[in-house]
């Protein structure tokens, strides 16, 4: 279903996009947890967890900030249009003199960024399409990325187990507290 068809207001364009990125945040994030939780399990018996699920996380990672950076710019997006629909509402066709000139200018202004948020809901639209599709097979494409692990470089696979000791740092001090020195050394961002 081709997102821009005929005479579609932007409003309605933007929401949709909006709406379908979030269907894809959720799967995500749901897909991300899942991850999380396997690290842990495997972190709790004090074995180091498999490359794959390290760079399955970190993937997921990613890519959740990206929709959710996207999620961000559509919305900026409708509420920079909703306040341009506004100022045309109460200029109107009655503008006089001077501030009538200053109104036009701001109208011109308007239009411009119009044609702004258009080009950049048309990348946003690829991206959603994109997303979209991963979101039909998130399993599978993480799956694939996964598989790939054995190709990373252990410094890599480091620098991810780093990353994900230090967010459960603060997200569950408890088992990171209770994790043996061996493995802290080993997914240390610091040199020794």
């Amino acid at each position: 279903m081709p997102v821009f068809s005929k005479k579609k207001d932007p409003m309605e364009i933007i929401q949709e996009l909006v709406k379908r990125l979030d269907d894809v945040r959720f799967n995500l994030s749901i897909h991300k947890r899942r991850l999380e939780t396997k690290i842990k399990n495997y972190l709790r018996r004090n074995k180091t967890p498999p490359g794959a699920l390290l760079i399955g996380w970190k993937t997921s990672d990613v890519l959740l900030t990206t929709i959710e950076s996207s999620i961000t710019s559509l919305q900026t997006a409708m509420m920079m249009s909703e306040v341009g629909n506004a100022i045309k509402e109460a200029v109107g066709e009655k503008s006089l003199g001077k501030a009538g000139e200053v109104l036009r200018q701001l109208m011109n202004t308007l239009s411009d960024i119009r044609l702004s948020l258009h080009q950049m809901v048309n990348i946003q639209s690829q991206m959603v399409n994109i997303a979209q599709g991963m979101n039909e097979n998130i399993e599978g494409l993480l799956q694939e990325v996964m598989g790939s692990a054995e190709q990373v470089t252990p410094e890599v696979l480091e620098s991810i187990g780093s990353e994900f000791l230090e967010e459960i740092k603060s997200s569950d001090p408890e088992l990171y507290n209770s994790l043996s020195d061996e493995i802290k050394r080993k997914f240390s961002s610091e040199e020794e």
